[in-house]
């Protein structure tokens, strides 16, 4: 991964993307999640035209610092919280070289690729993470408010992004 990361700073001249994580396995295959310290409101379309470049990179998702690249829960909470997709989705039709092992694929060789920035704005303030006071979740009963039917289909640990 570490030799992913240098090949992105070389390619893109950004010094300051921080991480990068690359899907691995059938859940995650052909996304990429980089993290970075943005300068510029264009580093993160610099940084995922970057790894377009890469056969096996479809989408890139783009955070700052401070989003964990490698923890769905935060992925999850940037992408709700960060992301307005009128702005900050782009997608590029099918004129990319896509990976053979894609099959969405309708041409043999090409692909349509997505982009999203889930990067702060640098020219207004963001609110900072919301969070509800855990001795609040713990009075909380969500069998009290939500029917069985539905919590059967919610994962038991509602600690982290089902809170």
């Amino acid at each position: 991964m570490r030799a992913e990361l240098e090949r992105l700073r070389a390619a893109a001249a950004l010094g300051p993307v921080l991480d990068l994580a690359c899907g691995s396995g059938r859940h995650a295959l052909l996304n990429v999640f980089i993290s970075m310290k943005k300068m510029a409101e264009g580093d993160p379309g610099r940084a995922a035209a970057a790894v377009l470049t890469w056969d096996w990179a479809k989408n890139v998702f783009v955070f700052d610092e401070d989003i964990d690249v490698y923890n769905p829960t935060e992925i999850l909470w940037a992408l709700a919280t960060r992301v307005q997709p009128h702005w900050q989705v782009s997608i590029i039709k099918e004129i990319m070289r896509g990976s053979l092992i894609d099959p969405s694929m309708v041409d043999a060789r090409k692909t349509s690729v997505m982009i999203v920035d889930a990067t702060k704005p640098l020219d207004r303030p963001i609110s900072p993470e919301s969070k509800c006071p855990d001795e609040a979740l713990a009075r909380i009963k969500l069998e009290d408010f939500v029917p069985g039917e539905v919590l059967q289909h919610i994962p038991i640990d509602r600690t982290t992004y089902w809170s």
